[in-house]
């Protein structure tokens, strides 16, 4: 058996859908060897490593018009086999002609499309016309693995063509759920009453929607990654999934100390260059996080700043954190003023640490009194941005970092690890957090509060997310995974919680994040690899 897995996302960092294929590829390729292989875009990636193509490949390359096969390995642990599709003449030269001929085939409209959908189209027939061209050099049973409506084209052609190909769909999200979500609307209630072939149409989509659609109808088996997803695509398409197939994780041995120890000195550090300079922080607080995409109303940064500010009126004594990227104008000013004085200063104590010293002996001052900055407060955001909506919200609860906010706030609009305030992976920045706070309306499945979990983080969690479900699939409970139903947010369940684990001592806080750590291995693709595996081998 040969196995191809196809995706817009193959050595092509979009969203979640890459994380997904190149954790899961070092399990596959273990099981299928040299008889795996991936199939993405041409994109000039420097996680692409081309290598001279075997015979076969080069063949093909001269059938081919308009259309190239680059063929390498995925620059990852696994190294898995890659074929990447170039196709940009194809696309200049035979976009109306294709689009037409799915019009033809399948009815889809795409007489108004866009870009949008016009690339993923024409770069999944090329897929499949490389696929026929190359059926004929492999007699052994094929299988294509396609991911999203990006893939569709391909699966239609293999239908259309009659080739000797098994095929499964599989959807990380549904196109009339994410834009019904990105318009603020509660996908849950909407399904229930509209018309997807018709206001597909109202909301501009029908071309994606259309060829979602014929994708998931004309695969031989079709899967989704959470149950909640696989309602909502039946609501939708009338076609139940024929597998769950959830996402998981590599977890790699971790100690809590080691970990906890790095992320504490970041932001005992980082606290006190950001803060220190205007007033002292309380000795003791709550340390809370939610990170994830700028979707406010989808990933419920709204109910997040709500139950900010119901922290503040408990007088609970709170840092959170937001980590949303966005379009950044720069650094701010006073940010940056105040972390080159921090810089400054911690030079010169450590060059002049001896004389420090000697002088406590002595019982000398030797360092001035920093001056504080007065009639001011730290900014609530550690970049210029202009019309963002959760800073908009922020201010509109008076959540504005004053002396007197029991909840103080850090939104960075920048992804970890790339930044120069932010230079840290978040396996080394999260570790010493109390809660991460995911409060999803719409979430087909969510790898950030599993990714809290494995860096030893106790979660509040959404019961609308695809990762809820799972939990619920293996059994799991815990008292620190707090589950919330987002359309009826319990600030007070979460506010007792909190209380109860801010009053716990050091040692029992360490205890329960060495349990949220156990717990993510459950999510290890090393235990969960047969889910997939067993499709394969059962075409």
């Amino acid at each position: 058996m040969i196995l191809f897995e196809q995706s817009w996302e193959v050595c092509n960092k979009v969203g979640g859908i890459y994380t997904v294929i190149s954790t899961k590829a070092k399990y596959i390729k273990e099981r299928y060897k040299d008889k795996y292989f991936l199939i993405g875009p041409y994109k000039n990636s420097s996680e692409f490593i081309e290598l001279d193509p075997p015979d076969y490949i080069k063949e093909i390359n001269y059938q081919l018009d308009g259309i190239k096969v680059h063929y390498g390995y995925w620059n990852i642990e696994s190294k898995p086999n890659v074929f990447l599709i170039e196709f940009d003449e194809f696309f200049n030269k035979e976009r109306n002609l294709w689009k037409y001929k799915y019009w033809e085939w399948y009815k889809i409209d795409s007489l108004n499309s866009d870009f949008t959908f016009d690339e993923p189209l024409l770069w999944s027939v090329a897929v499949g016309i490389f696929l026929e061209k190359l059926d004929k050099y492999f007699n052994e049973k094929k299988i294509l693995h396609a991911h999203e409506w990006l893939s569709g084209g391909t699966i239609l052609y293999i239908k259309k063509n009659n080739l000797n190909y098994k095929t499964i769909l599989t959807i990380h999200g549904t196109v009339i759920g994410r834009t019904l979500s990105e318009k603020n609307v509660n996908v849950e209630n909407a399904l229930n009453i509209i018309d997807p072939d018709k206001d597909s149409y109202r909301l501009g989509i029908n071309s994606k929607y259309q060829l979602e659609k014929q994708a998931i109808l004309n695969s031989d088996i079709f899967t989704v990654v959470s149950d909640n997803l696989g309602e909502e695509a039946y609501k939708i398409y009338k076609r139940k999934p024929d597998y769950i197939t959830y996402n998981y994780i590599n977890v790699k041995e971790k100690e809590l100390f080691n970990y906890y120890k790095i992320s504490k000195k970041w932001i005992d550090e980082f606290l006190t260059w950001y803060f220190h300079p205007y007033y002292d922080l309380p000795e003791k607080y709550l340390l809370i996080y939610t990170i994830g995409r700028y979707e406010p109303y989808n990933k419920g940064l709204d109910l997040f700043i709500d139950l900010l500010k119901y922290l503040d009126e408990k007088r609970l004594n709170t840092i959170a954190f937001i980590f949303v990227p966005y379009n950044i104008k720069g650094q701010n000013i006073d940010i940056i003023r105040s972390y080159k004085e921090y810089i400054k200063l911690k030079e010169n104590i450590e060059e002049n640490i001896h004389l420090i010293i000697r002088s406590l002996y002595n019982g000398k001052n030797v360092l001035d009194k920093l001056d504080r900055i007065k009639n001011r407060s730290p900014p609530i955001c550690t970049h210029d941005v202009e019309n963002n909506i959760i800073i908009e919200k922020l201010k509109e609860n008076n959540l504005n970092n004053d002396k007197n906010n029991y909840v103080k706030v850090i939104y960075v609009p920048v992804y970890l690890g790339n930044d120069i305030l932010f230079s840290l992976d978040p396996e080394y920045i999260l570790p010493a957090f109390d809660f991460g706070v995911f409060l999803s309306r719409y979430e087909p499945y969510g790898y950030t509060p599993l990714e809290a979990l494995n860096n030893f983080v106790p979660i509040v969690l959404s019961n609308k997310t695809g990762f809820y479900r799972n939990l619920i699939s293996k059994n799991i409970n815990h008292e620190y995974i707090i589950n919330v139903d987002p359309n009826n947010l319990d600030k007070e369940l979460i506010y007792n919680k909190f209380l109860q684990y801010y009053n716990l001592d050091l040692y029992d806080k360490m205890e329960i994040k060495k349990q949220m750590y156990e717990i993510s291995k459950k999510f290890d693709w090393k235990n969960n690899i047969n889910e997939y595996i067993n499709i394969y081998d059962s075409m």
